[in-house]
């Protein structure tokens, strides 16, 4: 009786079980056509009746997709055959709303290839960095060649000028003495 609320207040359109009964004989007239494994889209399965399917293979988690104000609800389905003592039986439906699971299963999904997206794209920066970082520093070796050579050009001029200076120094010294003897020869000649 409890199940039989929940159905009526899942089809709200519906005031009771009884007259739920009196338009439909199945609840397959509301499973929907989907996307997903073990979905049960309609009244036959592989040429049974759907429970029949079901009650058959219960080691599969079967599904069904209903609509309930134009926004799909997905439930997982079990099916039992009860007997009953005057050689009756009964087919006991049992659906279980995983909607929320399947929402958030399609959110995840959704973000995780935004992540791969998301790596890729980061993947393929680092390598433009990468690539221009390898450029940056072969220029800046570059330059640092170029500003090593200029020094050492700079120093040897240094050095050369230095020495220059040196032998200029050493050959001033006798023109010196040259031309202090020659200035008093000149001035003792006078």
């Amino acid at each position: 009786i409890g199940a039989n609320n929940a159905l009526i207040n899942f089809f709200d359109n519906y005031k009771n079980f009884n007259e739920f009964e009196k338009e439909h004989k199945c609840i397959c007239d509301f499973f929907e056509y989907g996307m997903g494994e073990n979905l049960i889209t309609g009244k036959y399965v592989n040429e049974m009746l759907w429970y029949e399917y079901i009650i058959l293979n219960p080691e599969i988690n079967h599904r069904v997709i209903m609509k309930k104000n134009r926004k799909s609800h997905y439930f997982l389905i079990t099916a039992t055959k009860k007997d009953l003592d005057n050689n009756d039986s009964i087919i006991i439906v049992t659906l279980n709303d995983i909607t929320k699971e399947i929402e958030i299963q399609e959110r995840l999904k959704h973000l995780n290839e935004n992540l791969e997206d998301l790596v890729d794209e980061k993947t393929k920066e680092l390598q433009v960095l990468n690539e221009n970082l390898e450029k940056r520093v072969q220029q800046e070796l570059e330059e640092n060649r170029k500003k090593d050579r200029t020094l050492i050009q700079q120093s040897r001029f240094a050095a050369l000028g230095e020495m220059l200076g040196n032998i200029a120094h050493q050959w001033r010294q006798p023109l010196s003495a040259i031309s202090s003897t020659v200035s008093s020869m000149k001035i003792q000649l006078e």
